[in-house]
């Protein structure tokens, strides 16, 4: 086999190892897409459900959820193609990507009900505690934070996966160096300091005000995904995720060792997503009366935020920064030579059997 056979076997296998990528994280993140609202939509439907006659928040709700579901299918669809049947529909690509974007509706929704509350003076913390109207507001504030940092780095996940899969069935592989990756980690990195700085706060902020220990009995202080019965574990798991997203910098910023084979910063992000999932998912949601069923929405919704950024920091690494031309090999080397070998291989059609046949 000549070098220029080999370079074209070499591309087109590096090719659909990162196709494969990112389908099989479309269909991970799809999945949490069409597992978070379920549980609310469940709650909206039946005999005693407010789909009809509740008020407008309730009513909004409703339809967010309707419109998770179905672009969460939407790309698991995709996924699901890319991955096992190497697909290369762009057009069915491209169009899972816009729907994925009206996922942010329910994102306004909930932007929307916090902001309610935090104007109505008095949503989030319980009376035993007589709280003032800066108080509530500061609970309301966080909360908007925190919907920031986990809502955008839950969509933006698909939205990532699906858009750089339309670049690669188009032809266009190289159009991510490791400097895209490396921006990218950098802001992903800034979502996740949104979640544990604010919720750092939210918890330093309660034990200022109202000392430390359970919350259970008297009333537990909540907010968008914020249940604290225990501010000391709030305070802990903010401290957590927010060293881990300054990690994130470090590395993005190239202050710290981030060649091929290091990959203490999964580790870390590791450790950051269980400290998180055992405190407070299990023990916070545990210990809040009432709240307990919430537990699989909210590891959904913030599983984007904590796992994402592996993908990234790994590609960063392993990506050169300014793509060379024979990344992937001749095979793309112009968009026409892409398609048609995309063609064949949709076709099962192997290089030597598209000779036979031209002869």
């Amino acid at each position: 086999m000549n070098q220029m056979s080999t370079d074209k076997a070499v591309g087109m296998a590096r090719y659909q190892s990162d196709k494969r990528q990112l389908g099989g994280l479309l269909m991970l993140f799809s999945l949490c897409t069409v597992g978070f609202p379920l549980a609310g939509l469940t709650a909206r439907i039946g005999p005693n459900g407010t789909t009809a006659a509740g008020p407008p928040i309730e009513a909004s709700a409703f339809a967010g959820s309707i419109i998770l579901v179905f672009f969460g299918c939407l790309g698991l669809i995709n996924g699901w193609l890319v991955t096992v049947h190497d697909s290369n529909n762009y057009k069915f690509t491209g169009l899972t990507f816009l729907a994925i974007q009206m996922a942010y509706v329910p994102f306004v929704t909930d932007l929307n009900s916090v902001g309610k509350g935090i104007m109505a003076g008095s949503a989030f913390i319980p009376k035993y505690y007589n709280p003032s109207r800066a108080d509530n507001t500061f609970v309301g504030v966080m909360g908007l934070i925190a919907l920031f940092g986990y809502a955008i780095g839950f969509i933006g996940s698909m939205s990532f996966c699906s858009f750089a899969l339309y670049a690669y069935q188009k032809g266009k592989p190289d159009a991510r160096g490791g400097k895209y990756y490396r921006g990218r980690l950098a802001f992903y990195s800034l979502l996740l300091l949104l979640a544990g700085g604010s919720q750092l706060a939210l918890g330093a902020y309660i034990l200022s005000q109202w000392g430390g220990g359970s919350f259970d009995a008297n009333g537990v202080i909540g907010v968008a995904v914020y249940y604290v019965t225990y501010p000391e574990i709030a305070v802990v798991v903010g401290a957590v995720q927010s060293l881990n997203a300054f990690y994130g910098f470090a590395r993005a910023f190239g202050l710290v060792d981030v060649s091929k084979d290091n990959h203490w910063f999964q580790v870390t992000s590791l450790v950051t997503f269980f400290v998180y999932f055992i405190l407070s998912v299990l023990v916070q949601l545990g210990l809040s009366p009432g709240a307990e069923g919430m537990a699989p929405n909210l590891f959904l919704i913030t599983f984007g935020t904590h796992i994402f950024p592996i993908f990234l920091d790994y590609k960063m690494r392993t990506t050169p920064d300014c793509m060379p031309d024979d990344f992937y090999g001749p095979l793309f080397d112009d968009e026409e030579e892409a398609g048609k070998d995309l063609e064949k291989q949709e076709g099962g059609m192997s290089e030597e059997e598209s000779e036979v046949e031209k002869n």
